[in-house]
Formats: C-alpha cells, structure tokens, sequence
C-alpha cells in the first residue's frame, strides 16, 4: 500500500486563531514532495433527522465499499440500528435532512470505486473528503460532475491513477481542490495521476472560485509560462498553490505575481531553471515557500524587502537548489519558524545580529553551502530552536558559550565539517534536551572526560571525531554506561588510551573507535553490545521497509505488524531469522511486497497469509526456510497476489484448491517440500500463469 500515517488522520486537526484549519505537515521521515493533511471547511453540524431517502443511499455506499473494518472508524459504525444517519460518524447534514458533508478520510478503503455508486447521488453533498484510501490505481470517476454543489473536494493520497477527468472542472463551486497523489521516487510503482489531456489550463478555467489547490505529485509535465499563466489568469482569488513533484520545467513564471494573496507556494522537487523572479519576496501575505529540490535554479537570492513586505513569512525551504551569493537579511520575517537553504553555493559570513529576534525559529539548516566567519553567539540563543544544521561550511573560529543553556530546547547540533577551534564550551554540557550531537571534522582541541555526557540524559548520538580532542574515560568502570538510549558513538582520533565502558548499552548499533591508542586485549562484553543482530523496529510511520541481505540473526519482533500497518513493502530476506513468523503481520493490510526468503524461520505459515483478504498483496515469497504443516485456509476471492514462492521449505498436505480465486498469479513455486497431492489442474484456468514450479516434491502424483 502506499498509505501514510491513516490513524493519525482523524486525530490531527490544528485550528488557527481565526477558526480556519490549517495544514499540519507529517515530517516523521524524509519527504521531499511533502505530506500534509488537510481538512474540510468547517460545515457546523445542525440538528436534523436525516431524511430516508439519504440514509438509504449511505447504506448503500457501505455495502458496496471494501473496507478494512478492524481500523475503520466510521463506516464501521454505520448500521440499521441507528436510524438518523446525522449522527453517524463521517456525516454532517443540513436542516432540511440532506447530507451535506462527508468524510471518508482514512478509512481503510481499498479497490475502486465507479460511476454506479451511490455516492453520486448524494446530490447535496458541499463538502467530500476520501483522502488517505486505497482506490487500486483506478481512475477518478466521471460521475463526480453530478456532486454540482460541492465547495471542497479530496481525494489526495487515495491511489488514483491515469487521466484526471474533465468532468471535474464543472465543479464551478469549488473552494478547495486537492487531487495529490504519493512521491513516484517513493512509489515508483504506482501508475501515475496525469493532468495532460485535458491540461492545467482546461481544468481549471471554470474553477474561479478556487482558494486552494494542491496538485502535488500529479504529472503535467509543463513549460513554466503553461502552468504559470492558466493559475494566475483563471484563479485570482487563490491563497494555496500546490504542485510539488509535477514534473514541472522552465523558469517560475512572472505572471504567478499577479496574484494578491497567495499565502503557500509549494513548488519543490520539479525541474525548475532559471533565477527567481525577484518580487516574489515583495508578498504581504506569503507564509510558506518551499522551492526545494530543483536542481537547475541558479542565481542570487534577491534582495528581501525591508519596508514591511515579507512580514508573514513563516516556512522558507530553497534547499537543494544551485543559488549563490550571500545569506538573505531576513529580519523583517520574525514569525519565521523553519529556514532551510542546504545544499546550495551561498557562501560570506554573518552578521552577528542576522539572527537576533527570531522567537519562533525553531529549524535552522545551512548545511552543505561555503558560509565562512565566527558562527553568530545569537544563533545558540533562540528560545525556540531545536534543529541547527551547519555541517560542512567553512566557519571558523571558537564555539561560543550558550547563555541559559539549561533551558535551551535544542535537540540536533551538527557542527561537523567545518574549521571550528578552541575547547567544547563547559555550558554545551547543559543542554538538556540535546539528542544528536555532530562535532567532527574540525581542529577541536583540549582534554575531555567522557562522563561529562553523562548530564545529556536525552543523548542517542555522539561524533566527537577527527579534531584534537583528547577524550578520558576514567577507567574500566566509567564510561557511557549511564546513557540511556545511545545508539551512535563515534570517538575516532580522540586519543583513547581504553574501552569507554559500554557493557549497559543495548541500543548501541553504530561504534567507531578507530585511529585511537588503545592498548591490551579487547573485552569480551564488546561482542554482546548493541543490536547489531536485532531486528530494530521500524517507525510505525514506515511505508517502505527494506532489512533484506544483513547479518540480523534474531527472531521477528511479536508485534512487527503494528509498526509496519502503513508499508508497502516488508523485506527481512538473505538474514539469519529464527523463529516463527509473527500473527501480527496481518495488520500489515497494505503490503504489495512481503518478503522474508532465505532466513531460518520455522513452524506452520500464519493462517492470515493464506486467507489475506486486504486486496493488496501482490508478491509473497518465503521460501528457502523452515517452515512446516499443511497450506490450510482459504485463499479469498481478492487474492491479488502475483508471486507465491514457498519452495525449499518442509511443508506437507494438499494444494488448496481456492488457489485459483488468485486469478493474478503469474508465478507459483512450491518446489522441494514434501507436498502430498496430485497435480493442480485446477489450474489450468490461470491465464495469467507464467512460471509453476511443482516439482521436487517428494509425494507428488501425476493423473490426467
């Protein structure tokens, strides 16, 4: 599946001060086409008893909606029993009784959804929310032109695919537009969602009344003044454009400037060229820009405004990108929260009052650019910051003390890379929420007890590397045992004289004490240390998870599944794995790829394998393991594998006849077990079917 985060949905609802809901960003891993959630226009719910006629037609759409009921939240919910479909979950309704807003969002859904449904006759409908489904690659319905009242539309990240249909640009009351698909670098498996014929500009010359409008990852392949001029000639009133990973080309069109209130401009991971217009900058409303990840835009940052435009800017991203010249003076900006110009040329120094009166700044990233000088002692002294990123610079010069560093928020310091000097400040061992610190790679100097980190109780990561440092670590029975979660310490080149103490620490899974003077035997707990052999559990934000071809010689986590709901793809093949194969894999329902080959895992394979009712799973491959009993359950009639390999295992019985409801299946290898039964001509049916490896089977009888 290609799902992000469905639990979340309907629990992240973020009001501003002025009652509309805004965008909450899903950062959790790295992104760069970004994932955000939206929700609807508030529609206030009114008392009503929904009228009959409604409540049939809903009950109507649940019965012919495939869903997972053991994570649905709404549609689960909705039965005879309860007679006013108002009060349902999902449901908002006018007075008169009519349905007037639905919302679906994360709901589980999965396979398609046609022109039939009953939901195009829910005609009242002003407010459609089926974002963060599973739609199988189908195409948007036509039918959606009947929904004529609707004011905001989503279907984002429910896995549509092909040609958008024309017959959505007859919503002429749309406020709010969101059609993205998933990152197709992420995903490059999923067909892709394309606005080409008709394009941009035939869509959305009847869409005047259109605010917002997110189109990210939805293919157009355009020219910059093709896409810039339908947007700024037929959407005067827009606040939100949209349109990362587009496949979008040219320079940024000048004509984008006309309009007046655009408060986000997303653009990133397009193939944009060219300079930037420089009255971008000159916006009063703009407060998110993100230009990432186009390679070919090039040039000096303009000159950001000094007489009051620029004042809401809150979000700038231009990372990735080939700008140079000089760090943009952005002071009038003080509502500021993230920076990040990485992986650039910009290059001089600071001004030592640049980043004074910052208060919300709480994500700074400059790395990977030629910034040279002292870094600025105001930096390390914004109350909000969390994340400072200056890696691989050219600055130089003594770390300043942090004022207050006790009550400093700063969770990441990356430092590495650069020509810093002098001794590690006494006050960088105050910073109490500090959980990954980067000083390598720089002329460090001085004597250093390693039990100083000790104060860090928050401290996972540590690279002291490649300075001058002299690190102590006071003997055998000092160290980082008191650590509590370190999984990363690297003292390469610090002049270690012994083993810092490391017996306590069982998340260690990256050690580097390289280039030292460590002398006499090594300590057999060195061996036992860490997880290098554990199977770490994966974020469960994860959708593509790929342990395959390491040394992992545990067993498979009970509760894997749980952390693995949203993947696509679960790999753990060319391991060393024991033990059986954890029930909990079934809540993993949107798997395409499942993959735990060539590992020593034994007992019977889970039931919930076999009778996999998600309608997702496309390749299962388990062979070359242990495994053992019978094939038993009932492959359902949504079987939409295309791959089953179990060969070189010990399984035994019968071949289930109900095989044949995987009318997908192009390979089937159930070679070297110990399969009892006659050949399988209830395959003969499978048109699809490749490759049939049956053979080697050491009870197998032949009948025609």
């Amino acid at each position: 599946m290609t799902l992000e985060i469905l639990k979340r949905w309907n629990t992240k609802e973020i009001k501003g001060e002025d009652g509309d809901e805004k965008k909450n960003e899903l950062l959790a891993l790295h992104n760069p086409g970004g994932i955000k959630i939206i929700t609807p226009k508030c529609i206030v719910p009114i008392n009503a008893q929904c009228s009959e006629d409604q409540r049939s037609l809903l009950l109507q759409l649940k019965n012919t909606l495939e869903f997972d009921s053991e994570y649905s939240t709404k549609l689960v919910q909705w039965n005879h029993h309860n007679k006013d479909c108002c009060l349902w979950e999902g449901i908002t309704c006018s007075k008169a009784g009519h349905v007037t807003g639905l919302d679906l969002s994360g709901e589980f859904i999965y396979g398609g959804i046609d022109n039939s449904s009953s939901l195009f006759s829910l005609r009242f409908l002003q407010s459609l929310n089926l974002a963060y489904n599973y739609f199988n690659h189908t195409q948007i319905p036509s039918a959606f032109i009947n929904l004529t009242s609707l004011t905001y539309l989503n279907l984002s990240y429910s896995v549509f695919g092909g040609q958008i249909p024309i017959e959505l640009s007859q919503l002429t009351r749309l406020v709010t537009l969101d059609l993205s698909a998933f990152n197709t670098y992420l995903f490059p498996d999923i067909p892709l969602l394309k606005l080409e014929n008709p394009n941009l500009n035939m869509f959305v010359q009847n869409l005047t009344q259109l605010t917002e409008l997110y189109l990210d990852g939805v293919e157009m392949s355009a020219q910059g003044y093709d896409w810039g001029q339908p947007i700024a000639s037929w959407l005067p009133n827009l606040r939100v454009l949209s349109l990362s990973n587009c496949y979008l080309s040219g320079p940024i069109d000048s004509s984008l400037l006309k309009l007046q209130f655009l408060s986000v401009i997303r653009l990133n991971d397009n193939h944009l060229n060219g300079a930037l217009p420089g009255k971008i900058f000159h916006s009063q409303t703009l407060q998110i820009l993100d230009l990432s990840y186009n390679a070919e835009l090039k040039g000096s940052l303009p000159e950001f405004p000094q007489n009051g435009k620029l004042t809401e800017l809150a979000y700038l991203d231009l990372s990735d990108n080939m700008f140079t010249g000089a760090m943009p003076w952005l002071q009038m900006s003080k509502y500021l929260t993230h920076i990040d110009l990485s992986y650039n040329n910009l290059s001089g120094p600071f001004s030592f009052t640049q980043f004074e009166g910052f208060v919300n700044l709480a994500y700074i990233d400059l790395q990977y650019n030629s910034f040279t000088g002292r870094i600025p002692p105001s930096l390390f002294g914004l109350p909000s910051l969390k994340q400072l990123l200056l890696s691989n610079n050219h600055f130089d010069g003594s770390l300043p003390e942090i004022p207050n560093a006790s009550s400093s928020m700063l969770e990441t310091l990356d430092l590495e890379g650069n020509k810093l000097e002098g001794e590690i400040p006494s006050s960088f061992f105050d910073l109490k929420s500090l959980i990954v610190l980067y000083l390598s790679s720089n002329n460090l100097n001085g004597t250093i007890q390693l039990e100083n980190f000790q104060k860090l109780g928050n401290l996972t990561t540590l690279d002291l590397s490649y300075n001058n440092l002299s690190i102590e670590t006071g003997g055998n029975h000092s160290g980082v045992y008191s650590f509590p979660q370190i999984t990363t310490l690297k003292l390469a080149s610090c002049k270690l004289r012994n083993f810092p103490d490391l017996k306590n620490q069982t998340e260690l899974s990256e050690l580097d004490l390289s280039d030292n003077q460590i002398g006499g035997e090594i300590p057999n707990w060195i061996w036992k240390v860490g997880n290098g052999r554990k199977l770490p559990l994966p974020p469960d934000t994860a959708f593509y998870v790929d342990y395959s071809s390491n040394y992992f010689s545990s067993s498979i986590p009970v509760g894997i599944g749980n952390n693995i709901r949203f993947a696509s793809l679960f790999s753990v093949a060319n391991n060393n794995l024991t033990g059986t194969i954890p029930i909990s894999i079934s809540n993993a329902s949107y798997l395409n790829v499942l993959d735990m080959s060539n590992n020593s895992l034994s007992g019977p394979i889970p039931l919930c394998l076999i009778e996999w009712s998600h309608g997702a799973l496309e390749a299962l491959n388990l062979g070359t393991n242990r495994l053992s009993g019978n094939l038993s359950g009932t492959f359902q009639k949504s079987c939409a594998l295309k791959s089953l390999d179990l060969h070189d295992n010990q399984i035994e019985g019968k071949v289930p006849e109900s095989i044949s409801n995987c009318t997908s299946l192009e390979v089937l290898n159930l070679g070297n077990n110990q399969i009892n039964d006659t050949f399988p001509c209830f395959l003969n049916n499978s048109t699809n079917l490749r490759i049939l490896v049956y053979i080697e089977i050491q009870h197998v009888s032949w009948r025609h």
